[in-house]
């Protein structure tokens, strides 16, 4: 068996074959394969149409064109998921996202016309006329074109009634015609492409096609149909078909085929030539299609079953038309014959009669039209084409109303008026692009209900249908459909993304059974597995908010009466680890280069501090700062920032971090994220702390990450600041668990600190000396302004005394030196 083409579906990245290639029947011919802009639909298209829904793993057929023709363009409306294809010779097809067909809205008209679509949904056909100079532009009215158009075949059909609701119709083989090919134009039989779509009788009657089947167990049968009634069918009447007056007796021949013979002895009516390719209808479902008129009495047919051989009874068997054109002369056993313009019947059961006149009588070699009855057996012609002389066997001629397959045809299929109503959230309708970021879902929702008079749908089949673009994106996709007592269809849709895996996909949803005249078929969203562009976190400094005023021009206080900012000094740089007056950072706060910088007193800190948004300048006027850069926290505006918040010591600052996401509520930064926090400035006199959980420990201990980074959970994380003046930190979101690189700056000036060591000691036993010398000296004035001197005076004991002791003084130093 020959192979038909093949698409394999690759990965970008790696080259890897995603799906196993899917084949194509060896009929297709292709000429083009391209993705729809917004669903992300894939078709292939060429001698037919296919559609894939998921991706490129599979295709379905949407489309099949007749011989010759070929798609040559495609075009897509980006708004509504509708699509537009030309043919080779200029034929539009028109189709929407999830509706399995697509349908001529255009007659082929000027081969190489190219179709376009606006912004308003408004289609447009452009072809070059040579007779015309410049390119042509018509609208292309879709509403009509569907309307109008026919998807019927020639085929006969036969009724079969289930129920007051329920039809089913077999397709009977086209019976054979020399002269006629296969199929009239767009498709030979029922398929797939007819559901969703309305069969009409034109004398009364419609049903809305549901089912198909392309096979049949009954020989002469190649198909049927099941449809839900919204009108009942009318029969023929007697007028029209006589012989339903009589009581019929079936009996079945050897080949299949069954003999029908009425019971109307003496009847002057019977079975006619129009008759055939009617069906007779009985209520038990043994139908037959009917296919030769023998005689006024005899008929042969094709059952839908089984063949019994039964006699039904009149009024209870009916004649239905599902003719596939209005036959006139189909005979048995009459051969024709044509010489010149005259055509000659041989004798027997037909008979020409003056009704015939302006009827084609078609041959196998050309047609001719009736211009008069000379007698039962012979007509005068009018020749269309070449001679048509010779003869002609039963079979290979007829009489028609139109020349051509679809003569006098009283059904066909068009189709359906709008019965379905869908409906989106508001979430779902205004934002087609959402993403996705590491750990985030998506929730969407909708709903669709039937209109009154169309069939009824079990509980347990889907109204609507969600299909993705690129499937493999999402890790999880759990869908909640239920119907409610209001006959409504509700569909929750619940997507997570797989982790780590960057992407996009289209998430179509849409209702396969509806008209392609609703106005909204399918609604598509994008979802990208990307950092959102305007995604950020942001730091909260108070649980009151300054205003932008407050911040840059105001004096807020605390509930004690404090200052809740600082102001900066002109050209101020932090303290460094060597000391508050040997400042090294390279960043320069409230910058003026007009004006000197503070602390310069070192070469390490005159040889660092560079200038940012004042690079060059002379002034602080000329660097340019704006508002946003002087309520930034950001590190690369810190030329700008002359305000920050201010603390007392000890200071001991909690934390606060949110997500920031526009069009959705701040989220506080909380588990499962990891944070690391640094001091911009080099600063190492801080303490972080934060809850340490399970997840955090085993990460902390995991060897593959840079241990020489301390993380930290976003949940209670704090920073205790032992050190006095500006501290400018910074808290990263670990890589990993946010596609967004998530950053947050944020400033504190803490006031008031003690004295560092070792003044601190220094200075206390300084001052216990100065104290202790402060209290000698007033002692000793107590004593100089408290006690007042007296003279003793001498008597002459007291010179006895002294003479005595001055004696003896010398005496014991006189024995001394003898000895």
């Amino acid at each position: 068996m020959e192979d038909g083409p093949r698409v394999t579906v690759v990965s970008r990245t790696g080259g890897n074959q995603l799906y196993p290639p899917a084949e194509f029947p060896p009929s297709f011919t292709p000429s083009g394969l391209t993705f729809h802009p917004v669903n992300h639909f894939l078709y292939a298209y060429g001698s037919q149409v296919f559609v894939s829904l998921d991706g490129g793993s599979s295709f379905s057929l949407i489309l099949s064109l007749s011989v010759g023709q070929s798609v040559t363009s495609f075009a897509a409306d980006v708004h509504n998921g509708a699509i537009a294809m030309v043919t080779s010779d200029g034929a539009i097809f028109y189709g929407t996202a999830g509706i399995p067909r697509m349908i001529q809205v255009q007659q082929a008209e000027v081969a190489g016309t190219t179709v376009l679509v606006d912004n308003t949904g408004q289609w447009y056909q452009f072809r070059v006329n040579s007779s015309t100079p410049g390119v042509q532009a018509e609208v292309v009215d879709i509403t009509a074109g569907i309307q109008s158009a026919d998807t019927s075949f020639a085929k006969p059909l036969v009724p079969q009634f289930l129920s007051a609701e329920t039809i089913v119709f077999h397709e009977h083989q086209q019976l054979p015609r020399p002269w006629e090919t296969t199929g009239d134009g767009l498709i030979s039989g029922f398929s797939q492409l007819h559901v969703g779509q309305k069969l009409r009788l034109s004398t009364s009657g419609s049903a809305l096609i549901t089912h198909v089947t392309t096979e049949h167990r009954m020989e002469n049968y190649t198909a049927w149909a099941r449809a839900h009634v919204f009108k009942p069918f009318q029969f023929e009447s007697l007028s029209v078909s006589p012989a339903q007056a009589y009581s019929v007796e079936v009996a079945c021949e050897s080949d299949g085929k069954s003999l029908l013979t009425l019971q109307n002895i003496g009847g002057s009516v019977g079975w006619l030539f129009s008759d055939m390719g009617k069906s007779l209808v009985v209520a038990t479902g043994n139908n037959h299609l009917l296919t030769d008129v023998v005689t006024m009495t005899t008929a042969r047919a094709d059952p839908v079953m089984t063949c019994k051989e039964v006699t039904i009874t009149s009024g209870l068997w009916h004649l239905y038309d599902f003719n596939s054109y209005r036959e006139h002369a189909t005979v048995y056993d009459q051969a024709l014959t044509i010489s010149s313009t005259t055509a000659t019947v041989d004798s027997g059961y037909f008979k020409f009669a003056s009704y015939h006149i302006g009827l084609v009588l078609q041959v196998s070699t050309g047609s001719a039209t009736i211009t008069g009855v000379t007698s039962v057996t012979q007509v005068t012609i009018l020749v269309h084409d070449s001679s048509l002389d010779g003869s002609y066997p039963a079979g290979e001629w007829s009489l028609q109303e139109v020349s051509g397959q679809q003569a006098g045809r009283k059904w066909n299929i068009t189709e359906d008026e709008c019965r379905h109503i869908m409906n989106v959230n508001d979430a779902f309708l205004t934002h087609n692009l959402r993403y996705m970021d590491v750990r985030e879902d998506v929730r969407l929702s909708a709903n669709a209900t039937i209109a009154e008079h169309a069939p009824e749908v079990p509980s347990e089949r889907a109204l609507l249908v969600v299909t993705f673009g690129d499937p493999m994106v999402f890790q999880k996709k759990e869908t909640d459909a239920f119907w409610d007592r209001s006959d409504y269809y509700h569909l929750t849709l619940h997507i997570v993304h797989d982790l780590f895996k960057q992407g996009h996909s289209s998430v179509t949803v849409y209702l396969p059974r509806a008209s392609l005249l609703c106005p909204l078929t399918s609604h598509t969203v994008t979802l990208r597995c990307q950092c959102p562009p305007n995604k950020h976190m942001h730091y909260i400094y108070h649980d009151n908010l300054l205003t932008d005023e407050e911040f840059l021009h105001g004096h807020p206080l605390d509930g004690d009466g404090r200052d809740l900012l600082q102001t900066l000094e002109v050209n101020y740089r932090p303290p460094s680890s060597m000391g508050v007056g040997i400042p090294l950072s390279n960043n320069i706060y409230n910058a003026d280069p007009s004006q000197d910088r503070p602390n310069d007193f070192y070469q390490v800190s005159r040889e660092t501090g560079q200038f940012k948004q004042c690079l060059g300048k002379s002034t602080r006027a000329e660097c340019g700062c704006t508002k946003q850069m002087k309520l930034s926290s950001l590190e690369e505006f810190s030329d700008c920032i002359d305000r920050v918040h201010r603390m007392l010591y000890p200071a001991m600052l909690s934390v606060k971090l949110q997500i920031v996401l526009s069009g959705a509520e701040a989220v506080e930064l909380d588990q499962p994220y990891v944070v690391v926090i640094e001091e911009v400035n080099s600063r190492s006199d801080y303490v972080p702390d934060s809850v340490v959980t399970p997840s955090l420990a085993r990460l902390r201990e995991d060897g593959r990450l840079n241990h020489t980074l301390t993380y930290y959970s976003p949940r209670k994380l704090s920073v205790l600041m032992t050190g006095a003046r500006l501290y400018h930190f910074r808290v990263s979101v670990l890589e990993g668990f946010s596609y967004c690189n998530l950053k947050a700056e944020f400033m504190i000036y803490v006031d008031r600190p003690p004295i560092a060591y070792p003044s601190e000691y220094i200075m206390r036993g300084g001052i216990s000396i100065m104290i202790g010398m402060i209290l000698f000296l007033v002692y000793l004035y107590y004593l100089h302004t408290h006690h007042t001197p007296f003279t003793r005076k001498s008597t002459s004991q007291h010179a006895h005394l002294n003479r005595e002791a001055r004696r003896l003084s010398r005496g014991q130093g006189t024995d001394t030196d003898s000895d």
